[in-house]
């Protein structure tokens, strides 16, 4: 589901972050990546995306001011539903508020997703609580991972998430530096 997503024409530089978010290894699960607007988040999250691409299953939601909890739990619900797990779609289409967080955690586990949020600065406060239920349940999926990506910090995690804990890694883009530019410039 990367509908959202931006299509890649160009990508430089970002390696050791890219590797960071990409590579198999034991560690955070949950990315946050932040920067001003235009240095290239989007872009950054659409080259971890393809880099997954055929090896994990890809989501990908674009935060709005108007997404609640109910709004991102259905998309979740119809990205599950097409990697062949219905059952949180199910229980919303049939109204039921009951076990959701349970159901979606036991749906997640497994599924080799890869979820990225883009714009998460947008998140209203019921969205960064959300968030934080995210990044608690990536944490007990197994194979499950996840970007955010915002302009600013958001209060879904805190320092013991990142240093004690070791749930999420954060990782500030900065510009891209001269030799970067100029293989840009090139393309």
């Amino acid at each position: 589901m990367l509908a959202d997503a931006p299509r890649l024409q160009k990508f430089v530089g970002r390696r050791p972050e890219l590797d960071a978010v990409t590579r198999d290894v034991p560690g955070p699960r949950t990315f946050v990546v932040r920067g001003v607007a235009g240095i290239g988040k989007s872009s950054f999250a659409a080259k971890a995306c393809e880099v997954f691409r055929g090896t994990r299953n890809l989501f990908w939601h674009r935060v709005r001011p108007w997404d609640t909890r109910h709004s991102l739990l259905a998309s979740l619900g119809d990205f599950l539903s097409a990697v062949g797990r219905p059952g949180l779609r199910s229980l919303l289409a049939h109204g039921e508020e009951g076990p959701l967080d349970t159901l979606f955690r036991e749906d997640l586990n497994g599924t080799r997703s890869f979820l990225v949020f883009d714009d998460a600065h947008e998140a209203t406060p019921e969205v960064v609580s959300f968030l934080r239920f995210l990044k608690d349940t990536v944490a007990e999926a197994a194979d499950v991972r996840m970007l955010v990506l915002t302009r600013r910090a958001l209060p879904f995690y805190d320092r013991r998430d990142v240093t004690i804990r070791g749930l999420v890694r954060e990782i500030d883009l900065g510009g891209l530096d001269a030799e970067d530019i100029a293989r840009l410039a090139r393309l």
